[in-house]
């Protein structure tokens, strides 16, 4: 017999909990459907949310896209200009608070990520793990490619703000 079948469904809802009022709040109006992305907490009180899986003209794909949602007006959810980002799922964002930045790093590009493995990034399979680096403004709201590789691909890792204002990957 086969093993299990793993079934992914992108939502494109998403859910705020006040661990205060013990409430847990809908929010419907999200753009795209998503899976396996990042959300990261900006100092303004926004959410920037980067990348995973999505549902493009009822295909699954790895999206090479990015929102902010302002949670103050939630009818206030943009995508984020973009310039040469990678298409990423499995990957890291992480705050630089002193230096107004969010670093996305390493990743995936394919649907394979994470159910055959991930490489190093060595090979030229689409589904290796991803070297790039793109950092998104939180002033401006731009996100660009850094053209900054890591040593080694990585994905479904972690990374850490350092009080220096770098990331250890």
């Amino acid at each position: 017999s086969k093993g299990p079948v793993t079934v992914l469904i992108p939502l494109k809802t998403a859910e705020l909990y006040d661990p205060q009022s013990g409430t847990l709040d809908s929010l419907d109006n999200m753009p795209n459907d998503r899976a396996f992305h990042s959300a990261t907490a900006l100092p303004d009180g926004r959410v920037l949310v980067v990348g995973g899986f999505g549902n493009v003209a009822g295909n699954l794909t790895t999206l090479a896209s990015a929102l902010v949602v302002d949670l103050d007006q939630q009818d206030d959810i943009y995508s984020v200009q973009t310039t040469g980002i990678k298409q990423r799922v499995y990957h890291t964002a992480t705050l630089l608070e002193s230096r107004g930045v969010v670093v996305i790093a390493g990743g995936c590009s394919g649907l394979g990520c994470g159910v055959n493995g991930v490489t190093n990034g060595g090979g030229n399979n689409p589904t290796d793990a991803l070297r790039e680096i793109d950092v998104f403004d939180v002033e401006s709201s731009k996100m660009t490619s850094t053209g900054v590789l890591l040593s080694r691909g990585r994905a479904m890792h972690t990374a850490s703000a350092l009080r220096d204002g770098r990331v250890l990957f």
